[in-house]
Parts: structure tokens; C-alpha cells; sequence
């Protein structure tokens, strides 16, 4: 890029790859197309079930490792009732899933709970999630979250937000499950609709409890507990729980 001066950084002429492409404001050559084939199909992962929501256990009651509050995690631990061999998640806690969907290992959901992180009135599912972007669902009851995922997965990757038994908002992005390739004005009215879908199904509690806090929520390298597709992991001590029951009885 060659400037004017140093004082504005105003571009005078940009050069890539060996060819003169903008000079004085505008463009020198045509873009071109690209072919977005191959970032398509990035979804390697069946339809999912409710029962892929919930925690499996044996006995009548169980002790579970939990993931205390968003952003800055911590180890927490809640006693829980077992009933036809599901957990029942104690009020407080909300549901997390993540399942692997780059067809690389089984994309069973890993499913975890989350303390500190409101109340829940739907489902939320993403694959923007960093930083590995596997399917993560959050939520309040496993019939929204497979609601939701069903619908991204469907769409070839993206977000969507479930409540009641139904869709509320979908925002596809089949390019990686990163990107749409919709026009600008479309997309920025779906997330529009994702993000009142969202404040209508959780209540926010800044400055961590937010929306984007969804996005890192798995984010395995940082310090602590997080939720990944082969369970909680924490980097700091080097513990994986494949699944968060510690005991029953």
C-alpha cells in the first residue's frame, strides 16, 4: 500500500500479488468470483435426538462436576436427581452441549451443566465457538436444544435460537458454519432476529453474563473448566471428565 503522506494514511495505490489493483480510489482490475464449494458441507454431523441433551446416570441421585460462571471459570459441584436414567438438572444450572461436527471423531454431544448462568427459557445453538467451532448448544430443557441444533445443522452451520417447542430465529452460515454468503443487509437482519430471540430466552447480567459470552464458552485453552466435545476439560491442571457424574446412588 502506498500513501499520500503520513499524516492522513491516505491510500494512494495498492499493489497485490505484483499487480496494480486500486490507485487514487479506485479499482484497476475486476474482481473475480471465487468458488465457495469448498467451504461448504463442513456439517459432518447427523440429526440429533433430545436424549443427545441430556446427562445419562445410573441410581437415584448423583453428584455432578459443574462449570461456575461464565468467563472466568471455576470447578462447581451439585447434587442432582436421576429419573429414567437421565439426570434432572437442579434449578440454578443450565445445560451445555458440544459435539464435534468436522467428521473427525464421533460427534456424540458432550453435555455438561453450567452454574451462574440465569435462567433459561429456550435453546441457543452455534458453531461459532472458539476456538475449535464445534456445535454448541445451550439451554434450559434438551427438547429446545435439539430443536435448535437440528436447525443449524440443517442450515450447513450457523445460529439459532428455540423456545416452546419451536424455531424462533436461524441464522445460516454454510461457509465453515463461519461465514454467509448472503447480502449484507439479510444477514445483519437474521442476527438482528437472533439476538432479540436470545434476550427474550435469557437474562443477561453484564459485564460476563452476555451475549457474547456464548462464543467463548468453550474456549479450552483458557484457564479453568470449559465444555468441549470430549467433556470438561481444564488445561490449567490437566484434567478431562468425559462425563460430569462423579458418583450415584
Amino acid at each position: 500500500v502506498i500513501f499520500d503522506d503520513l499524516d492522513g494514511f491516505v491510500a494512494h495505490t495498492v499493489i497485490a500479488n505484483g499487480k496494480m489493483v486500486a490507485k487514487s480510489g479506485e479499482l484497476q482490475t475486476q474482481p473475480t468470483a471465487l468458488d465457495p464449494a469448498p467451504l461448504t458441507d463442513t456439517m459432518k454431523i447427523a440429526p440429533l435426538t433430545v436424549d443427545d441433551f441430556r446427562i445419562a446416570a445410573t441410581g437415584d441421585k448423583v453428584r455432578i462436576a459443574t462449570i461456575d460462571r461464565p468467563r472466568f471459570t471455576r470447578w462447581g459441584e451439585v447434587e442432582a436427581d436421576v429419573k429414567d436414567g437421565f439426570v434432572i438438572p437442579p434449578d440454578g444450572t443450565t445445560l451445555i452441549a458440544v459435539a464435534h461436527r468436522h467428521g473427525k471423531v464421533d460427534g456424540t454431544p458432550r453435555v455438561g451443566l453450567l452454574e451462574n448462568w440465569g435462567t433459561w427459557r429456550g435453546a441457543v445453538c452455534t458453531t461459532v465457538s472458539h476456538d475449535s467451532h464445534n456445535l454448541t448448544v445451550f439451554g434450559g430443557n434438551p427438547k429446545d436444544m435439539a430443536i435448535a441444533a437440528n436447525a443449524v445443522i440443517k442450515a450447513g452451520g450457523g445460529m439459532a435460537v428455540a423456545s416452546n417447542g419451536r424455531l424462533d430465529a436461524i441464522l445460516p452460515l454454510p461457509l465453515c458454519g463461519l461465514v454467509s454468503d448472503a447480502p449484507m443487509d439479510q444477514v445483519a437482519e437474521q442476527f438482528s432476529h437472533i439476538r432479540a430471540a436470545t434476550d427474550a430466552i435469557v437474562d443477561w447480567n453484564p459485564p460476563y453474563l452476555v451475549f457474547k459470552a456464548l462464543f467463548g464458552a468453550t474456549l479450552a485453552c483458557n484457564a479453568g473448566p470449559h465444555q468441549t466435545d470430549r467433556g470438561i476439560g481444564d488445561v490449567e491442571i490437566g484434567k478431562l471428565l468425559e462425563t460430569p457424574v462423579l458418583s450415584s446412588q
